[in-house]
């Protein structure tokens, strides 16, 4: 709980820190690893920071923590030179430590720890919730899409001619 309280009191200032320079308009993505290794760091970041707000996001994540093809992916990006140098950075930035710092402190008083993790628990309940109605919504959808003659034939010329 500590970890993810300083991860996402930090995470605005990390995804600032780790985004890709505004002047750079030409860039696309493939053409230059390192590039490309900073802009995954800030999507990253930026999403990690979003999950701190959206309890179905929050969710999603911790999903996705579960699957170990991303988490090797993670692990991966991780091992990276670009990664550890971004890291380094960031914890040597003075910002950065203030709010590390201001994060641990009030993970040490028991109260404010406890609504923390109440927080998390409630943000995390919802997000499931919201998950699972989702994955209804999109089943009836796509139950509803079956009975509909026009969608029918045209998923049947998809898989002629994909």
């Amino acid at each position: 709980m500590k970890l993810l309280s300083a991860l996402f009191s930090t995470t605005l200032f990390a995804a600032i820190a780790f985004s890709v320079d505004a002047k750079d308009d030409a860039y696309v993505y493939g053409k230059d690893p390192k590039k490309d290794a900073e802009y995954d760091i800030s999507m990253g970041m930026a999403g990690i920071q979003q999950a701190a707000k959206d309890p179905k996001m929050l969710a999603q994540l911790f999903q996705d923590m579960q699957d170990p093809q991303l988490m090797a992916e993670a692990k991966k990006m991780m091992e990276s030179p670009e990664w550890k140098k971004k890291m380094k950075n960031l914890t040597n930035d003075k910002n950065f430590k203030q709010s590390a710092q201001a994060a641990a402190k009030a993970m040490e008083d028991p109260n404010e720890a406890a609504k923390l993790q109440a927080k998390m628990e409630h943000m995390m309940k919802k997000g499931n919730d919201e998950l699972k109605n989702e994955a209804k919504d999109t089943m009836a959808e796509a139950m509803q899409a079956m009975n509909d003659p026009n969608v029918m034939a045209q998923a049947a010329q998809m898989m002629k001619d994909p």
